[in-house]
């Protein structure tokens, strides 16, 4: 089963980007949104987590929430994709669940 996993903060308290990190399977999609987005960020300190991920994991970032921390696609780690809306709705089509982190 294909999961999405959205994960909406990066808190250093209970962070839920960990224990997302923990639960990724094969195949699964991450998308980060809101606070989380500057987790993709070149330089953040997550950022090799996120790269060190199989190679059939989709890292994802929500365009709106990449904009408003002030990335562009070119701040971001080379694996992760910036995605739309119509993009997060696809997402949710092709993996069969989705779970949200925060």
């Amino acid at each position: 089963m294909r999961v999405l996993h959205i994960v909406a903060q990066a808190s250093q308290v209970d962070p839920p980007l960990a224990r997302c990190l923990a639960s990724l399977n094969c195949g699964d999609a991450l998308l980060l949104i809101d606070g989380a987005a500057d987790v993709a960020r070149r330089g953040h300190a997550d950022a090799a987590r996120l790269e060190a991920l199989p190679a059939d994991v989709a890292v994802c970032v929500l365009v709106g929430s990449a904009s408003a921390a002030g990335q562009t696609g070119s701040e971001l780690i080379p694996r992760a994709t910036l995605v739309d809306f119509a993009g997060f709705v696809d997402l949710t089509v092709v993996c069969d669940t989705s779970v949200t982190w925060c």
